[in-house]
């Protein structure tokens, strides 16, 4: 008899990992760090890494030593994984059981889809309206019996769309009584400053996630990490794999720790470059609603099907993201920013987009 995977996972649908189109491309679809590092900052991170971070398993003191410094938290409080991703899915196996259910957001990060899926959960999708809001009284009433986890990222992707943190508390006061945990995702900290990681003194049932991908721009590492009260700690301990992250990976997070004018320099200038993608937009009659993280939607003028702009740049080499199904996305795309300097072969791009439509 032949071997056959869960029958419940073959539903699942997964983009592939083969990312291809790297040489020569600007990728402005993936939300990841655009640019280059400095020379000099290659040359410094590159000069820490001795042999033992290739021949030994990896000690895991330095990192969170550094980490407890930077969020102000004992070594209980924190758990480290391979992106926020690697602990996403450890919260999911450690809080869902078969027909339990889970309560999010839609649209919103498709991982929290997979992992309920792939877990035997039930999901409650509380939707965005055609303005890109969220009825937040809508989502407290979704937590009820038999609610194991909800799940919210903030700022929420692809939408962008923040909830203060009075929207936060209050998900975690209704997920607190339903016995849920509470997953506070914030990827894309700092470029949105609301968090909730002072919700953790205050509920025993918070989990913030954090990643090193976004700000620190270490997409390529996978180095993530949880705060949370201890019980919650040592229930996702106890489903790590061993050594998740690689000791390279840790020594060179811990480097962007102890240098914090690194991303607080990419943050500024993809602020920036924010500012000047919506500038450009704008005079060719797009719109741009309030984002909060390393990407930027934008509406295109009606009868002008996102798709087109999307194949026209990528004759260019500069890929952006489109196809978004969600009602009241249809019309979007999404940028992931960088530094004016940049972003300028896409500016260039759309205006000869607009130039082309004009003459024809």
């Amino acid at each position: 008899m032949s071997f056959k995977a869960q029958q419940h996972l073959l539903s699942i649908v997964r983009d592939s990992d083969i990312l291809g189109d790297r040489a020569g491309v600007l990728r402005l679809d993936l939300n990841e760090r655009p640019s280059a590092f400095p020379a000099e900052v290659m040359d410094d991170i590159l000069s820490g890494v001795t042999s033992e971070d290739l021949t030994a398993y990896p000690d895991y003191t330095p990192i969170y030593t550094m980490l407890g410094r930077h969020l102000n938290l004992p070594q209980s409080h924190m758990a480290i994984g391979a992106g926020s991703d690697g602990i996403i899915r450890r919260a999911f196996q450690v809080a869902v059981e078969p027909k339990s259910r889970v309560v999010r957001t839609e649209p919103t990060y498709r991982m929290y889809d997979i992992w309920a899926r792939a877990f035997g959960a039930e999901q409650s999708c509380v939707p965005y309206d055609s303005a890109l809001r969220l009825d937040l009284d809508r989502l407290l009433g979704a937590i009820g019996d038999g609610t194991r986890l909800v799940a919210i990222a903030n700022p929420d992707q692809p939408t962008g769309a923040v909830k203060d943190i009075h929207a936060l508390r209050a998900v975690a006061e209704a997920a607190q009584k339903a016995g849920a945990l509470f997953l506070i995702d914030e990827a894309y900290y700092p470029f949105c400053e609301v968090s909730g990681l002072s919700l953790i003194a205050e509920f025993d049932n918070v989990l913030v996630t954090r990643t090193f991908s976004k700000v620190y721009g270490l997409a390529g590492l996978r180095v993530g990490y949880a705060c949370a009260q201890p019980h919650i700690i040592q229930a996702l301990q106890t489903v790590r794999g061993p050594g998740e992250i690689s000791a390279i990976s840790a020594r060179i997070a811990c480097y962007m720790l102890a240098h914090p004018e690194i991303a607080e320099g990419f943050r500024e200038g993809a602020e920036s470059g924010r500012a000047a993608l919506i500038d450009c937009c704008g005079r060719h009659g797009m719109s741009a609603p309030e984002c909060a993280g390393n990407f930027q939607l934008l509406k295109m003028p009606e009868g002008i099907p996102p798709g087109d702009l999307v194949d026209f740049l990528k004759q260019r080499a500069i890929h952006i993201r489109a196809g978004f199904a969600t009602p009241g996305m249809t019309e979007f795309i999404r940028v992931t920013l960088d530094s004016p300097i940049v972003l300028q072969p896409l500016f260039d791009g759309i205006g000869d987009f607009f130039a082309t439509r004009a003459a024809t």
